[in-house]
């Protein structure tokens, strides 16, 4: 499987046989078009991080079974997703990043999750965000622009969902 180094002006991908490709550092637009791309296309993904590519041969990536699937393979690492878990107490998620960021969010309500899944309809990453910006209610604002905590948001929405506390009377 290939291999992500990390250095502040780019990514460099090393792949299995030794191939090693540069990388821009993918932003938010960037994750929410590769998850939007992925949906369509199971090659999505890697054709989304192949045009980041600023050293390295598109072509080859593009039209090589084994690259593409490397490439899908690391998505994660590529855009340095950060795993979290929630919790609830008081009526309160609290969302902890496995880099000790955190935030609180107040449960979703009928409103917010419809608006939700019209944005998530055009990028599924908008679902996520419109999640996270309306139910907030403090914590790092960083975790709104970084595309690794959003990615490691995304994850844990479908169990944050399931919160059936008093303050939404659907028990």
């Amino acid at each position: 499987m290939a291999t992500v180094q990390r250095n502040d002006e780019t990514l460099i991908v090393v792949f299995n046989d030794g191939y090693t490709i540069k990388l821009k550092h993918p932003d938010t637009k960037v994750l929410g078009l590769a998850l939007a791309n992925g949906r369509r296309d199971p090659n999505g993904v890697a054709d989304t991080l192949i045009g980041l590519v600023v050293d390295g041969d598109k072509e080859k990536l593009k039209n090589t079974v084994a690259y593409l699937r490397q490439l899908s393979t690391i998505s994660d690492d590529v855009f340095g997703k950060i795993s979290c878990a929630h919790s609830w107490k008081d009526g309160v998620a609290t969302i902890e990043f496995s880099d000790e960021k955190m935030v609180l969010l107040k449960p979703v309500d009928r409103e917010t999750y419809s608006q939700a899944q019209v944005k998530g309809k055009q990028n599924p990453l908008l679902y996520a965000k419109h999640i996270l910006s309306a139910c907030w209610i403090e914590g790092d604002e960083d975790v709104k622009q970084s595309a690794g905590h959003l990615l490691g948001f995304s994850e844990i929405l479908d169990s944050l969902l399931e919160y059936t506390g008093d303050d939404l009377g659907n028990f």
